[in-house]
């Protein structure tokens, strides 16, 4: 078995140093995940890894018995092998405490007997230790952890130990006091563990996540001790059994036939769960009510105080679930109504196919024209001499009806603008001063006429061209 030590050095298990006894297969005495304790036996520097074992043999075997390695010095001759056996006898006690330690922490248990040295070993109920110091963790067992809450008596009510799991090494379980006799276990998940042997630095139930022991002890198990403390001075709340309960309601129906009774007491079954117990005709029926750090559990609802919990039973007394199930029910058949109207519409009728539905109006609200009037056709293959049939009045070769008036503009608002001005356009006075040059035409080909100037402002003008030249 290929393992892995801390600082991410890699080690090796082989399968006859698994255990004392023959060991078919590595299943059989660890699972992949788990934490295990064992000895180096080797130190391969050249391939950055070590040998190790789980032999209780190996374990016991005194330093004095293990072969020297060849990297450190040999002993000189002035060594006190004496004085070294006497210190190794005194260790032996401390290392057989240490020993009985280990197995307590692997589960093995002799078949043979207690006192049988021979007889095989069986593991049974693995516990990973943990590296924890927290007053309130112990590196125990499912039945230890019991029996010490057990024999702490009414002092022990509303406190909780924690343990590691043996579900696996990522998770631990909390035992919490309940009542008297009752105790009821809740299992932690772990996320983001430094090493295996340690507690992961993000603790979760559920959706819940914690940081730390104590914060999972202060925010959820005190809440539930003040829901405990709530729920038992209620004053719907007998400390009675379930079967002597139901014996009162029944007795409370025959007096008053018409009134609907109801309590609430422990449930004895269920460590953590109280049970609401009532009678609408003759049989008593209850509910499951869980005890939650936010309050009470009803169903797939949570309420903050057992009182708004009553108010929703008052009105539901069969419960969530009933309603739930019967609005769903109703949802189902209104939902499959259209579909068998829509099947009933889409069904062909045994007189013919159904003639279509009439158009409908245009997207712009405006009516239809009429069609054009029906034409008998003249001439051809659909005359009336008795071959074909006549043509139908499709409007085919007509000329497309007129088309509407466009809608009447609105008026222009009041005062906002002037009409035109009517009649002839204004007449501006021409030019006084100005005087086109007299001149020919221009010609082509022969040479310009002499200049001459023009003669000056209120001289008389002649008319016509200059003679030419």
């Amino acid at each position: 078995s290929r393992v892995k030590l801390e600082g991410d050095v890699p080690g090796f298990i082989p399968l006859r140093n698994l255990s004392d006894e023959h060991v078919e297969t590595a299943e059989d005495i660890v699972t992949i995940g788990s934490v295990v304790t064992a000895i180096v036996t080797e130190v391969k520097k050249d391939h950055m890894c070590v040998d190790m074992s789980l032999r209780m043999e190996d374990f016991r075997k005194p330093q004095s018995m293990w072969d020297r390695p060849a990297s450190l010095p040999p002993l000189d001759n002035y060594f006190d092998r004496t004085a070294a056996k006497l210190i190794e006898q005194d260790r032996s006690k401390e290392r057989e405490a240490r020993l009985a330690a280990l197995q307590l922490s692997l589960g093995t248990t002799k078949i043979g007997g207690e006192g049988d040295e021979t007889g095989t070993k069986r593991r049974s109920g693995r516990v990973t230790r943990r590296a924890c110091a927290h007053p309130a963790f112990r590196n125990a067992k499912n039945d230890e952890v019991d029996r010490e809450l057990s024999e702490g008596g009414e002092s022990m009510v509303g406190e909780a130990l924690i343990r590691p799991s043996s579900k696996s090494c990522d998770s631990l379980a909390i035992h919490w006091v309940v009542k008297l006799g009752s105790i009821k276990i809740i299992e932690v998940l772990e996320e983001d563990k430094d090493t295996d042997a340690s507690i992961g630095n993000v603790l979760k139930i559920k959706d819940e996540t914690y940081e730390s022991i104590d914060e999972l002890l202060g925010r959820f198990v005190a809440p539930m001790n003040d829901n405990v403390e709530s729920l038992v001075n209620h004053r719907k709340f007998l400390d009675m059994a379930e079967d002597d309960l139901d014996e009162q309601l029944r007795n409370q129906k025959k007096k008053q036939p018409g009134g609907v009774f109801y309590n609430i007491c422990w449930m004895e079954m269920h460590p953590g769960y109280a049970s609401l117990r009532f009678i609408l005709s003759t049989n008593p029926r209850h509910h499951p009510i869980g005890i939650v750090p936010k309050g009470f559990s009803w169903g797939s609802k949570t309420y903050s105080n057992l009182d708004k919990l009553l108010n929703d039973f008052k009105k539901n007394p069969r419960g969530v679930s009933s309603s739930s199930n019967r609005s769903a029910t109703s949802g189902t058949s209104r939902s499959t109504l259209p579909s068998r109207v829509s099947d009933m519409n889409n069904k062909q009728s045994r007189w013919g196919a159904r003639p279509p539905p009439p158009p409908g109006p245009p997207p712009g609200g405006r009516p239809l024209p009429p069609p054009p009037p029906a034409i008998p056709a003249t001439g051809g293959g659909g005359g009336g001499d008795g071959w074909g049939a006549p043509a139908a009045g499709g409007g085919w070769g007509q000329p497309p009806p007129p088309r509407p008036p466009p809608p009447a503009l609105p008026p222009p608002p009041a005062g906002g603008f002037r009409p035109p001005p009517s009649g002839p356009p204004p007449s501006f006075p021409p030019a006084s001063n100005f005087q086109p040059p007299p001149g020919p035409p221009p010609t082509f080909g022969q040479p310009a006429p002499p200049y001459r100037p023009p003669p000056p402002p209120g001289a008389p003008t002649t008319a016509g061209y200059p003679p030419r030249q």
